[in-house]
């Protein structure tokens, strides 16, 4: 508390400071040296050292070129220039690192720029409200922008220490709370309208500010956005009490690296993401031509980060993944036989990643559920039956097709464990004529005779298989199966059929 209200002292003075240079350069100066401290910040949040100390020094000049960008020949330099910083980078993390991380290099790049060209938009809103012309509004008008960071800050503060019970995002920051949120966007619209008000009197402005429309406009807006900043918390909030009460299934979490890149991605490109997903998307089918599966991964991570509720991206991604490049591991006779069969299982596992990662940005997609038990039963690529029916089991919860169910099924039917849960599934689905598949007739009456149904208990015979041509051609059929599903008590009930008219 004595900390924060120590550094709000200092921090008024030095700005009471800074507004008497408000028509000068030192103001400018001073805008730069500020956007510099919270460009070092950035650096330390991710994760820079004291080596990297050559790309912040070549922020240094760029920075105050863009602070002084309001002279003719400085603007026409800024766009030349950043291209040549963002090419110093690339070079720069290439030759450190051996590779360019995606995370820190957008990082690096998106939020300095964000940085600069908000404290940049202090100097540019100087320019537009000259003092010669507005007086003591234009000052004022800067001002409030910086008291409302202050004002939200120190509101969130209170509200959270008198309120606060809910943690708001305890990864990021472990001690906000979501009544400190609330407190501080509303204390900042108090604070917001109590201060122009102040001003309005004291400038004797109050008859302006009382029927002006752009007066009343700007705090409908900021009011509509208060309630926007309001609305996340709450949902989280309210997604978090239906998954303790089971309403929702708990999402596979992302790996902190992997959400930093799918944010920093968003924020970056705005509107512009679509587009650049979809040109991504065609690189890494170039990728599949070539059989290039390591850039085929990161291209389709990347499209995926910028298009993450894309159900097409993650099923065609995890396809390439656990499919395409799996099998080409493993009929690649340039390795040797230990190569292929680690590459044949580990492009397995990164299919099944991929497609877990996209249900976790897409927790109600029935779509990309199914695609994980699909890929799941497989009995060419590392099958896990029990998976795979708890994949279809959500997808149907989810409102997938009918036929999910079948495929439920046949998952369960092959996870001895699951016997009885399989055979109360398969006589559900029986009632309906429609799933009478030869399959799904031919595994109930094994999972009868595997749970030693009792007779009376079981669906009748002649219900299963309406002739005896009927049973044996399906039992036949099913045993030549039996690799893929159990037979008990099948061979012993065709051999007691009456032999074919025809032998």
């Amino acid at each position: 508390m004595k900390t924060r209200i120590i550094t709000a002292i200092v921090g008024i003075i030095v700005l009471i400071g800074v507004m008497f240079t408000f028509n000068t350069l030192i103001f400018n100066l001073v805008i730069a040296a500020i956007t510099l401290i919270a460009i070092h910040e950035i650096y330390n949040a991710l994760s820079f050292t004291k080596k990297d100390w050559l790309m912040y020094a070549a922020l240094v000049p760029y920075t105050l070129l863009v602070m002084t960008s309001n002279y003719m020949v400085m603007r026409r330099l800024v766009m030349p220039v950043s291209f040549v910083l963002v090419t110093f980078y690339a070079i720069y993390l290439v030759v450190r690192n051996g590779t360019i991380s995606y995370q820190k290099a957008s990082g690096l790049l998106v939020f300095s720029g964000i940085v600069i060209f908000c404290f940049y938009s202090f100097i540019r809103l100087k320019e537009l409200l000259p003092v010669e012309q507005f007086g003591y509004d234009a000052v004022f008008f800067i001002l409030l922008i910086l008291c409302f960071a202050w004002g939200g800050d120190t509101c969130a503060y209170f509200a959270g220490r008198a309120f606060g019970k809910h943690k708001l995002c305890p990864v990021v920051s472990p001690k906000k709370t979501v009544e400190g949120a609330i407190g501080g966007v509303l204390g900042t619209m108090v604070f917001g309208v109590v201060a122009t008000l102040i001003y309005s009197v004291a400038a004797d402005r109050m008859e302006a500010f009382t029927r002006s429309n752009i007066g009343v406009s700007m705090y409908v807006i900021i009011a509509l956005l208060g309630f926007g900043m309001i609305r996340l918390p709450l949902q989280n909030h309210i997604l978090e009490q239906e998954k303790a009460e089971g309403l929702l299934d708990n999402p596979v979490e992302l790996s902190s690296s992997d959400y930093l890149e799918q944010q920093l991605a968003m924020v970056s490109l705005g509107g512009l993401r679509s587009l650049v997903a979809a040109v991504l998307s065609m690189e890494a089918f170039d990728c599949f031509l070539i059989s290039d599966w390591a850039n085929l991964e990161r291209r389709y991570n990347q499209v995926t980060s910028l298009a993450p509720h894309s159900d097409f991206y993650w099923d065609n991604g995890s396809w390439h993944l656990g499919n395409n490049a799996s099998s080409s591991y493993l009929d690649n006779k340039r390795l040797s036989p230990m190569e292929r069969r680690e590459g044949f299982r580990k492009y397995i596992q990164k299919g099944r990643r991929f497609l877990e990662k996209g249900i976790n940005a897409n927790p109600d997609s029935w779509y990309l559920q199914s695609l994980l038990g699909n890929m799941y039963s497989d009995t060419y690529r590392q099958p896990d039956f029990e998976k795979a029916a708890e994949a279809y089991r959500k997808a149907r919860d989810l409102g997938a097709p009918p036929l999910t169910a079948r495929k439920e099924f046949y998952a369960l039917v092959r996870v001895p464990s699951k016997s009885r849960e399989a055979l109360e599934l398969g006589r559900e689905l029986f009632k309906d004529p429609r799933n009478r598949t030869p399959s799904l007739v031919s595994n109930i009456f094994v999972l009868e005779n595997r749970l030693n149904i009792p007779e009376k208990e079981r669906i009748p015979f002649r219900e299963l298989f309406p002739t005896d041509e009927i049973a044996r051609d399906l039992m036949t059929s099913h045993l030549a199966n039996s690799l893929k599903y159990p037979v008990d008590g099948l061979r012993e009930a065709l051999e007691s059929l009456p032999p074919a008219k025809d032998e």
